[in-house]
């Protein structure tokens, strides 16, 4: 499955790096030639815009091999047009040590021709580099000095922006083990849907949107898959969205359909790269800096003031553990006299470091041990039991969703919104 596509200039010469998926199953595609076929289907009806004769594929970040694209006099056609064709595909090969055992080639007895004719240019660096016998060397497949093959990332620094070619259609990974391909917007609806309530404000819901494809195009710029849940972002289909919303389904989904609308192709950006989109439920009032969760910081990641989320919903939330469910799942004795302190909270009031006896523990790490809405929390221990209070939901970095929402509803527009959330961003359209 080709995930996506790249078209990068490299000494001159334009090549074309296709994405393919983890289960891509080479080895049955060899054999009716259906790999071929589908770089043809690929090109054909992703209209490619490319004048190249050399393809790469990768797999999880790794380049598996290359393809070489030749020219020669086909039957019933004159010698002198030229078309680009598949004539030969080379595979490196590496022991379960990762020692590299050697090349492979697969000749192709037909060529498979495509629909665009070469621009007729015999001084173009393309054409020099075409020859009749089409011969592939071990520089087809670019390797450093470990033997491993290179990474996307060695072979030249992805663009800023995705070219606009690009945009037009998304893979996801679906929990049920299905792989759908949609059209880019219409993904956005069912992002939108699944991680924001469709009651919120409109201004809300275009920030969402802005933010779902601001994340969805820089994973597909750094490789990443896109998945259905958490992972990366919720997505729900139509059917679903039926399901969740029963008879108001019809004034939901137009409601979030008309914000990825009024917001097409717009994405967020730092120094013309696409930020990394983090947004969550509820902040406790203020914003965290993505060191703090991450371990890495952006200008724009940094803590603001949320206080919109105060008045949200589910702000506050409490939860009760036993005494044994504690022992058991933080692996330590517990009971009415253990001794919790709060040793320090940062600058957003989460807590950074937690005591209980002798163990130590971040606010992070306690909140992933015990499945916490929030790294903001207190403890109080009763007689039977430990009641643990919550302020806020989600990791906090990034925008607030109930904070957009809040902010939408006091007559911030949604650029507003986002700007508060990822300062010194600019908002463009690709």
């Amino acid at each position: 499955m080709i995930e996506h596509y790249e078209i990068r200039k490299i000494n001159k010469e334009q090549i074309l790096i296709l994405y393919l998926s983890y289960d891509y199953e080479f080895a049955s595609d060899f054999k009716g030639n259906s790999l071929l076929d589908r770089i043809n289907n690929f090109i054909r009806v992703s209209k490619l815009k490319w004048k190249g004769n050399k393809i790469i594929f990768v797999v999880g970040g790794i380049v598996l091999g290359s393809l070489i694209l030749g020219k020669t006099a086909t039957p019933f056609q004159k010698s002198n047009q030229k078309f680009d064709y598949v004539s030969a595909i080379i595979l490196n090969h590496h022991d379960e040590n990762n020692n590299e055992l050697g090349y492979s080639k697969i000749e192709i007895d037909e060529p498979i021709i495509l629909e665009e004719e070469i621009e007729k240019n015999e001084n173009s660096e393309t054409d020099k580099i075409q020859n009749e016998n089409t011969v592939v060397n071990n520089n087809s497949i670019n390797q450093n000095n470990n033997n491993n093959f290179v990474t996307k990332e060695e072979i030249e620094s992805p663009s800023p922006i995705i070219p606009e070619e690009k945009l037009s259609y998304v893979t996801i990974y679906r929990t049920n083990g299905t792989i759908e391909i949609i059209e880019l917007e219409q993904y956005l609806i069912g992002v939108v849907a699944a991680e924001m309530p469709a009651a919120f404000n409109i201004e809300a819901l275009k920030a969402q949107s802005i933010a779902a494809r601001t994340y969805a195009l820089k994973s597909i710029q750094d490789g990443k898959l896109l998945t259905d849940n958490e992972k990366t972002q919720s997505y729900k289909d139509i059917g679903q969205l039926k399901v969740m919303w029963g008879a108001n389904f019809d004034n939901y989904y137009n409601k979030i359909k008309k914000a990825v609308e009024a917001t097409k192709g717009q994405v967020i950006l730092y120094n013309n790269n696409y930020i990394e989109a983090l947004y969550h439920s509820t902040s406790n009032g203020y914003t965290e800096n993505s060191y703090e969760v991450f371990g890495y910081s952006f200008p724009y990641l940094m803590g603001v003031n949320s206080s919109w989320d105060i008045n949200a919903s589910s702000f506050l939330r409490e939860t009760t553990f036993s005494f044994e469910q504690i022992e058991k799942i933080l692996g330590i004795s517990f009971n009415q006299d253990t001794l919790i302190e709060i040793l320090e909270r940062n600058d957003s009031g989460r807590i950074s470091r937690i005591k209980i006896d002798e163990n130590y523990y971040t606010g992070i790490e306690l909140r992933n041990l015990l499945g916490l809405r929030s790294a903001d929390f207190d403890i109080n221990v009763d007689t039977d039991k430990v009641v643990i209070t919550t302020r806020g939901y989600g990791h906090g970095v990034g925008m607030s969703q109930y904070g957009a929402n809040g902010m939408g509803n006091i007559g911030k527009t949604y650029t507003e919104i986002l700007k508060h959330y990822y300062p010194g961003t600019t908002i463009k359209t690709v």
